[in-house]
């Protein structure tokens, strides 16, 4: 509530009291007293009351303003307090923080707290609160303080930024000089501390920059120390500039660290250039000497690639202090070489293991010592790269000659037992073999490997070639041919035989069977066939091996007129057969035959099998006459021809075919058809080509 409302109640508050006072006297004491009460003593109490109130307001109000004072300027010297303790920690543990003209303001603004009744230590960053002076000093004192902070925190983050930049530059040229580029990179940029960051964010992107460029400087000194120690360089003198290094990284003092380290580095570079060099040419020297031994085509593709790598890697190792790359390269030739002597010993064993199981004369092939020498074995005993050189060029060198020499007879040995057959199949055919004959490139170690095992031929080198005495070998072959059944008439039979320079044959007229003997037919394999121009017959052949006198026979089978007419075509033809079947009962009945001139609805060259297979369902004779398919009862047939020569034929009457197909016959069967019927009735005629007679 505000003053004056307050002072208006207080007064108004006299008043009614005085009043009260009055009337209560007036009632109790009697009207005199109440009029001395009301008109003199209530005006009395009424000005001194409202003295009185009116100076304890006053009073009140005096102490609340003092009061405000105070707290302002209390909370403007504890604000500029924390901002002194700040920027005293920041000047205390960044000594190479240069605050500028900060230290000078904040010396300025604690004097103008000073004079405002504030007392400030800007060292110890202490206040005291006196006498403050007015509201309006300590709200341009809390601006000045503001300022002094935004300022100190610019400053601050443009001395992070620099120090992240400088910590960048020192251990990129740190990596590059001593780690040869392989040192991790700072992670850290100075965009990483923004604009009007709080120190502290400043300090904790400082921090990260700060451990990662020391990690790349302990690398590099632990780098050279490494080396030193490997080839036992002047240890002394060097590690006095890597404990200045070190010094310097806790420190953060990356100018300082790079000029120890590059002092370490360069009398490290001449303590060990000597033993570097030596080891950097006994890796170049294996490589070398693994080039001029050849071995490329025995090699793994992982081993030719480490050692076109390591050519690489060495060209690009300049360095004494990178002996660890150097090592590391040594060891991978080292390794790949090993494992080149390894396949090379594989490869000997395998080949030696294929000959071992061939089927190859005694004395065909004589293992060289280095299948039993464990030459991996004396490569790790190698004391150091130039031992290992010497070993592994012995070895490489007497395996190299082994398998050569393995591998020609190993291949001779795998590929005998084919060449075998075809050259003992030559020797017993012609008698002599000769490189030519044989299915191979190089075909001298298998002719000399043949007659090495074979008393009964020589090998003759000028060829070359193999001879047996006497030449090739010969049989008599006799095969005989028959007929399943009997036509009644002759047919021509063929019989013949024909092989590799051999086709010879012989052709007979024969009711059943024939015979044909073949003289002097060398050995080999060959086939012989009998054939027949008749076509209820099928041709026969077979397959034999003349290794000695020989006798065949050969059966024709019967075909059937189904397999003679249909071929493939029996399916395909007997899924119409329902449809059109009803059209041939009709024609049939009608006809008393089918023939394929009928009227068929079906594509012409498929007739001819329906009729076949029509006649098998339907119970009735189908033969193929005069070279067609005839369709017909063939009791019916019998029955008219037993009639024709019974009732129509007198002693001393003759009749042709043709009369008999003019006059009785309804089925146009061929003279053949009806000479074979007549035959079967044994009707007591006499039949010749035209006709009969009684």
């Amino acid at each position: 509530m505000k003053r004056q409302y307050k002072a208006a109640l207080g007064i108004g508050g006299i008043v009614l009291a005085t009043a009260l006072a009055g009337l209560l006297s007036f009632l109790y004491f009697g009207s005199q007293i109440g009029v001395y009460v009301i008109g003199v003593g209530a005006p009395l109490a009424v000005v001194i009351a409202i003295g009185l109130y009116v100076r304890g307001v006053l009073t009140r109000d005096n102490t609340s303003q003092g009061d405000f004072v105070q707290e302002a300027a209390r909370a403007a010297a504890e604000s500029f307090r924390d901002e002194l303790t700040t920027y005293n920690r920041l000047t205390g543990e960044h000594e190479r923080w240069d605050p500028g003209e900060l230290d000078t303001r904040a010396r300025q603004i604690a004097d103008d707290f000073g004079d405002a009744g504030v007392a400030v230590d800007v060292a110890a960053a202490t206040i005291s609160v006196d006498s403050p002076g007015r509201v309006q000093e300590f709200d341009k004192l809390q601006d000045d303080v503001r300022a002094f902070a935004n300022d100190r925190d610019r400053s601050f983050g443009e001395f992070g930024r620099t120090q992240i930049e400088q910590a960048r530059q020192g251990a990129r040229s740190v990596n590059e000089s001593v780690l040869d580029g392989s040192g991790a990179p700072l992670s850290v940029t100075p965009d990483d501390v923004p604009d009007g960051a709080a120190p502290g964010e400043t300090e904790r992107v400082l921090s990260t920059a700060r451990e990662e460029a020391a990690a790349v400087y302990e690398d590099a000194v632990d780098r050279i120390e490494s080396t030193v120690a490997e080839y036992d360089g002047d240890a002394a003198r060097i590690e006095a500039h890597l404990d200045t290094a070190r010094e310097s990284i806790a420190d953060a003092d990356w100018d300082g660290a790079s000029a120890a380290i590059d002092d370490a580095h360069g009398d490290a570079e001449s303590e060990v250039s000597a033993a570097f060099s030596a080891d950097r040419d006994s890796i170049d020297k294996l490589l070398s000497t693994v080039d001029s031994v050849g071995v490329d085509r025995y090699a793994e593709d992982a081993d030719l690639r480490t050692f076109e790598e390591a050519r690489e890697r060495l060209a690009g190792i300049d360095s004494a202090l990178a002996s660890d790359e150097l090592d590391s390269v040594g060891e991978d030739v080292r390794r790949a070489a090993t494992s080149v002597v390894a396949t090379l010993e594989t490869e000997l064993e395998t080949n030696v293991e294929v000959i071992r199981d061939a089927d190859v004369p005694v004395g065909f092939y004589t293992a060289p010592p280095a299948v039993a020498t464990d030459f991996e074995a004396r490569l790790r005993e190698a004391a150091d790269l130039d031992e290992f050189r010497d070993e592994w060029l012995a070895a490489a060198g007497e395996l190299t000659e082994a398998v050569d020499a393995a591998e020609t007879k190993a291949s001779v040995a795998d590929s005998y037992g084919m060449v075998r057959e075809r050259i003992a199949d030559g020797v017993r055919t012609d008698g002599r073999v000769t490189a030519d004959d044989l299915p191979v490139r190089d075909a001298e170690p298998f002719l000399e490997l043949y007659a090495d095992g074979n008393d009964a031929v020589e090998f003759d080198p000028s060829v070359p070639a193999v001879v047996a005495e006497g030449g090739g070998e010969s049989y008599t072959v006799t095969a005989t041919a028959q007929l399943a059944t009997s036509t009644g008439t002759e047919h021509d039979l063929t019989i013949a035989l024909s092989g590799d320079g051999v086709d010879e044959r012989e052709t007979a007229s024969t009711y059943v069977a024939t015979e044909a003997t073949f003289e002097e037919i060398p050995y080999g394999e060959y086939t012989v066939s009998a054939s027949t121009p008749a076509e209820e017959f099928a041709d026969q052949e077979t397959t034999i091996q003349v290794d000695d006198d020989r006798s065949v026979e050969l059966a024709l089978d019967e075909v059937g007129l189904r397999e003679r007419v249909c071929g493939g075509d029996i399916d395909d033809v007997r899924s119409q057969l329902p449809t059109v079947a009803p059209k041939l009962e009709e024609e049939f009945a009608g006809d008393e035959y089918l023939t394929p001139d009928s009227d068929i609805p079906v594509a012409a060259e498929y007739v001819p099998c329906l009729l076949v297979l029509w006649a098998e369902e339907a119970g009735h004779e189908a033969t193929l006459d005069d070279g067609r398919v005839l369709v017909y009862d063939h009791d019916q047939f019998r029955s008219r021809l037993d009639t024709i020569t019974t009732h129509n034929l007198t002693d001393g009457d003759t009749m042709t075919y043709d009369q008999m197909r003019r006059k009785f016959l309804s089925v146009p069967a061929s003279d053949d058809l009806i000479r074979t019927t007549l035959r079967e009735l044994d009707a007591g005629v006499d039949i010749d080509e035209t006709g009969v007679s009684a």
